[in-house]
């Protein structure tokens, strides 16, 4: 059964990986990790894109920049807020 207070827990996992602007396979990892705890989670239309994401760009194990920006964009969708991505 889907369980509502699994979204503000999302968004605030979003939102610390997000905090320093950049993403690493380690936090995308941790995310999709969480979400395959939450199965029911993916009923919700944003969890599920973010699902389908997560496991589309960790797939070869590497965060290209394009996966990085892609991935940036979504979860900026799911908290609601711009941030500035840092690449190196």
């Amino acid at each position: 059964t889907f369980n509502f207070m699994d979204i503000p827990e999302l968004i605030g996992l979003c939102r610390g990986v997000l905090a320093d602007g950049k993403i690493s396979v380690t936090e995308a990892a941790y995310i999709l990790d969480w979400m395959n705890e939450r199965p029911d989670l993916r009923e919700n239309w944003i969890a599920s894109d973010l699902y389908k994401l997560l496991v589309k760009v960790l797939g070869d194990g590497e965060l290209s920049a394009v996966e990085q920006a892609e991935l940036t964009g979504l979860l900026e969708k799911v908290i609601g807020d711009p941030v500035t991505l840092v690449l190196h």
